[in-house]
């Protein structure tokens, strides 16, 4: 697409802390679905070395 993380740093920061600011306690299929080992975890936090380009 061409994007640079620089473009979206704003919308990956905002993103990444929806995610763990949310909890779905009434939708426990969707929690135990992505539970499941073979999911794709997110970091806690985002590297800093994620933003690299973002300093050039």
């Amino acid at each position: 697409m061409g994007y640079k993380t620089f473009d979206l740093q704003k919308s990956i920061i905002i993103i990444h802390e929806l995610l763990f600011s949310i909890r779905w306690p009434d939708l426990k299929a969707i929690t135990e679905k992505y539970e499941h080992p073979k999911t794709m975890v997110s970091p806690q936090d985002i590297p800093s070395s994620f933003f690299e380009d973002c300093n050039k």
